[in-house]
């Protein structure tokens, strides 16, 4: 009870006292987006939410500084009751934050994709479009299915959003969808992924307008850019050629020999 109504003060600095969240876990976890905009919009506009928190209920909260992964986690340490509604509340926050800056694009219907052939599209989305992407839910590697992409505006200040990019975005990815169900023949289900299994696998290089190579996968669709830094590629002297390797998911290939 004492640690519950503690709050620390001089005598705390000076003994070097620690915060709960230096030495112990997070009693409750509430997802995020991993984008700036949304972390600069919990640090400024949810100082007194944060400070009636801590102040009424004993709830220390610890929001991300870096925007360094897809999802990140805000951290609590409360009791159960006080970290349930303090998790409730921050959630209507983050509502607030989406129903300004957020645009979502559902996956239908689902493409054939793996993680990798997910996250390479991903980045050429975000390449082409300069908008901050994120998929949905969070936990989407573990299950293998994305079945939302949030698309993020950019924010001007004084409450003010720039759509521009993240519906440039939102058009770019249901151009790349609807092209991925054509050349399924409109499937999305576990028949389609396994009609390509039954043909042979063909990597095949191709260039963009631009110059940047990148490598394709026949028959399901699956590409990487040469650039991309999950991928390494090595020279084999036995045999006089050269091979990828991705260092993530140990997918690996050789380049297919030139025949005259």
């Amino acid at each position: 009870a004492f640690f519950q109504k503690h709050r620390c003060g001089d005598w705390c600095r000076r003994l070097r006292l620690r915060k709960d969240y230096e030495i112990l876990a997070a009693t409750h976890i509430v997802r995020m987006p991993g984008v700036s905009d949304c972390i600069a919009y919990l640090l400024s506009d949810c100082r007194a939410l944060f400070a009636q928190l801590a102040n009424s209920s004993g709830v220390s909260v610890k929001v991300p500084r870096e925007a360094n992964d897809d999802w990140l986690d805000i951290r609590l340490w409360a009791t159960e009751k006080s970290g349930a509604k303090a998790q409730d509340l921050l959630e209507r926050k983050l509502a607030g934050f989406y129903e300004k800056a957020r645009s979502v694009v559902a996956v239908e219907p689902l493409p054939p994709w793996d993680a990798c052939r997910w996250h390479a599209q991903l980045e050429t989305w975000r390449r082409e479009s300069g908008a901050f992407l994120v998929p949905f839910p969070s936990d989407w590697q573990k299950r293998g299915v994305v079945k939302e992409l949030w698309a993020f505006a950019n924010f001007l200040g004084n409450g003010r959003y720039n759509h521009k990019k993240s519906a440039y975005a939102c058009k770019l990815i249901r151009e790349t969808l609807e092209q991925a169900a054509t050349a399924t023949g409109g499937s999305s289900t576990s028949a389609a992924t396994s009609s390509a299994t039954t043909q042979p696998e063909r990597w095949t290089q191709y260039q963009d307008k631009s110059g940047s190579k990148y490598w394709y996968r026949d028959p399901d669709g699956f590409w990487f850019w040469e650039n991309d830094k999950q991928w390494e590629k090595f020279f084999d002297e036995a045999s006089g050629c050269y091979w990828w390797w991705n260092k993530e998911t140990g997918l690996w290939f050789y380049e297919p020999t030139k025949r005259d």
